[in-house]
């Protein structure tokens, strides 16, 4: 230990320490600091000692000494025999230890240095306690502006959700609740000389700003290319592979076509698999799922149909895991006839419950009709 931390501040009426308090303290390795009892002890004293002939002045001194004292250590009070009963006040002014004059040499020694030892303990707490703190501050910090980022990318994709298009003798509607938490899905559908080309992206593990950004570059490249959406969709699965992703994160994509010849392609990796809606008939899976992207080299394949009049297809994303939520199928049946839009509100609500709207879902409904403007509605706010 440094000598200036073992210097003892020792109080005195006159600043005058008598040599049965000296010779102990200056055999057990202590530097003496005369203090009269008006003076105030350095902070870098180890320890204050207090001798005190009466017990006003030793209740002051320890009172301000404590109240002044930028950093914690040892008070002790050394009474003399007749002032003994001096004990109590002096541990209720703020004494650490109150001991008998002439005190034994090894226990004022051995009490010194107990209370050393504790109060060093107590630094070290007090230091880590700070420590603590302050990462909490910063962790507090990290996490407002983690929700600030995660809100402001929950508005940019409800900002830019997609505009009304003209898709003649082809109608869309959809479903669309915005990921709260963990999940996300985004989605966007657009025309071409021949028809609609759409695509349905989701990811789980990932944070709301990082999986809105990656799902957007997904989404962009799945829609670019005029390729078949298995080719769209293998060439994607390898670039998604390539990014290094931890292995808890999914993601799922859902691409295809529908030609005004009532011809659909679709390509799906990890999404749930599309579900057909004849105008006449039941409803069926459409078979042929391929693994979320970027967690096989295998590639995927076209599933392809043709609707006629009055059909559909209801393409999912998020919300419960598929053995956990109600069959689409059975809804389907329930809910089927009146216009595409009720019909796809009507199933939204039975297949999705308030809870997967934390982490988001979208259902979306793409079908054929004789008579329809063939105009893409834009949800509504209580949709979004």
């Amino acid at each position: 230990m440094s000598t200036t931390k073992r210097t003892l501040s020792v109080v005195t009426p006159n600043a005058d320490v008598p040599m049965d308090v000296v010779g102990p303290l200056t055999r057990g390795g202590f530097a003496i600091r005369p203090l009269s009892l008006t003076g105030t002890a350095p902070d870098d004293d180890a320890a204050v000692l207090v001798l005190a002939n009466t017990q006003a002045d030793a209740i002051a001194f320890t009172r301000r000494c404590r109240v002044d004292s930028r950093t914690p250590r040892p008070l002790i009070w050394l009474l003399p025999v007749e002032a003994a009963a001096f004990a109590t006040a002096g541990f209720d002014a703020g004494a650490d230890a109150c001991l008998v004059r002439p005190a034994d040499p090894e226990i004022l020694l051995a009490q010194l240095n107990v209370l050393l030892r504790s109060y060093a303990g107590l630094t070290r707490v007090v230091a880590k306690s700070a420590d603590t703190i302050e990462l909490s501050e910063r962790l507090a910090k990290l996490f407002r502006q983690a929700d600030a980022d995660a809100a402001l990318a929950r508005r940019t994709l409800a900002a830019f959700a997609p505009e009304p298009v003209e898709a003649e003798g082809m109608e869309v509607h959809w479903v669309h609740a915005p990921a709260l938490h963990g999940g996300l899905n985004i989605f966007a559908v657009r025309p071409t000389a021949n028809g609609l080309r759409f695509a349905l992206t989701s990811a789980g593990g990932l944070a709301v700003p990082v999986g809105a950004a990656v799902l957007e570059a997904v989404l962009q490249f799945l829609l670019m290319s005029d390729e078949t959406p298995a080719h769209r969709l293998t060439c994607a699965s390898r670039r998604v592979g390539t990014l290094n992703l931890p292995e808890r994160v999914m993601i799922g994509a859902t691409v295809g076509t529908l030609e005004k010849t009532g011809v659909a392609r679709v390509a799906c990796g990890g999404n749930p698999p599309p579900v057909v809606v004849p105008v006449d008939g039941g409803a069926g899976l459409w078979h042929g799922v391929g693994a979320f992207l970027g967690s096989a080299e295998m590639g995927y394949s076209d599933i392809t149909g043709e609707l006629a009049a009055g059909d559909c297809l209801l393409l999912l994303a998020g919300g419960a895991a598929a053995d956990k939520r109600p069959d689409v199928r059975a809804a389907a049946e329930e809910h089927r006839g009146g216009s595409l839009a009720e019909f796809v509100a009507k199933v939204a609500e039975v297949v999705f419950s308030p809870a997967d709207r934390d982490d988001g879902f979208t259902l979306l409904g793409i079908g054929r009709t004789s008579d329809s403007s063939g105009k893409i509605l834009v949800p509504t706010e209580s949709e979004r």
